[in-house]
């Protein structure tokens, strides 16, 4: 993970105002952010930068390292921080979603937010890694048509995933958990969910591949940090499909014995979502292309 950036946002304690590189920072017009902890290795302050620039918006993008008892904070105080909207990372996705005023189905759906609108009135949330996830294991699939879907993880970005999976058409969805908050939160979830949400099953952390059910090929996503190993029992690559991993860059895995055609990492969705979350800011398409290059000078 990169060090601390100079550039990254903190609020103030009494969260009127902002700190940058920890001294005092106003902005001279609205912004837009993405919010998370940690959040120095946040690449989409590149990719959204060079969007706004081509699109020629008058806006900045910027990191803001946010802990989670100062999200109510910056809510209350939305006014004076000058804040037009923002992305969001780990951890905080759930959170947000409980805090926002009004959500897309897509983020009521998956309980989980990670664009936001800021307006007078309170956030109105969405979730672009839905459509994301789903635009990007389309791709990867091309022609090949996979039944079933395996999802490790149990946070914002594994809803997401559940849901994109089910909008896809399989007929089969595991999740694999840690125990912990965010399993007991995911089993919540799924009981209370529509009909095919309570089809989901949830299953142990170790459950091996023999005892997922699946009686044909598979596709996989990794929805854990990067300092956890996926069970090596798991990846079987006469049956895995595809295999995504949410992580970029180093900390993405591949599966022993996966061939790289039939792994992503999590630029491909960084991507995606990003686009999608510009384009309903702004009402306009995303410049893609842009967003692309700007990813493939890092």
């Amino acid at each position: 993970m990169a060090g601390p950036n100079p550039e990254t946002l903190t609020l103030i304690p009494d969260a009127s105002g902002w700190l940058r590189g920890g001294e005092p920072w106003c902005p001279v017009a609205p912004f837009y952010a993405v919010l998370g902890d940690p959040i120095a290795h946040s690449l989409s302050p590149l990719i959204q930068g060079a969007a706004l620039r081509a699109a020629d918006l008058p806006y900045d993008y910027r990191a803001v390292r946010i802990a989670h008892h100062e999200l109510a904070r910056l809510l209350h105080n939305r006014g004076r921080l000058r804040l037009a909207g923002f992305n969001v990372t780990a951890p905080h996705k759930r959170a947000v979603a409980e805090l926002c005023d009004d959500l897309s189905d897509a983020a009521r759906r998956a309980g989980a937010v990670n664009t936001v609108r800021v307006r007078d009135d309170g956030w109105v949330g969405h979730n672009t890694d839905v459509g994301g996830v789903r635009e990007v294991l389309s791709a990867g699939l091309g022609e090949d048509r996979c039944r079933n879907g395996l999802v490790l993880g149990a946070g914002g970005a594994a809803r997401a995933v559940v849901v994109a999976l089910i909008e896809m058409g399989l007929d089969t969805v595991r999740v694999l958990a840690r125990p912990g908050e965010s399993r007991d939160d995911m089993k919540a979830w799924l009981d209370v969910g529509d009909d095919p949400l309570r089809t989901v099953r949830l299953l142990d952390w170790e459950t091996s591949s023999d005892s997922l059910g699946f009686t044909t090929d598979y596709l996989c996503v990794s929805c854990v940090s990067k300092d956890v190993t996926p069970p090596s029992s798991l990846v079987d690559p006469t049956t895995c499909t595809l295999w995504l991993d949410m992580n970029y860059g180093d900390g993405a895995t591949l599966p022993r014995g996966l061939s790289r055609g039939r792994h992503h990492d999590g630029l491909s969705v960084l991507l995606a979502q990003g686009a999608l979350s510009f384009a309903w800011w702004f009402n306009r398409d995303a410049p893609r292309r842009v967003m692309a290059d700007a990813l493939a000078s890092i």
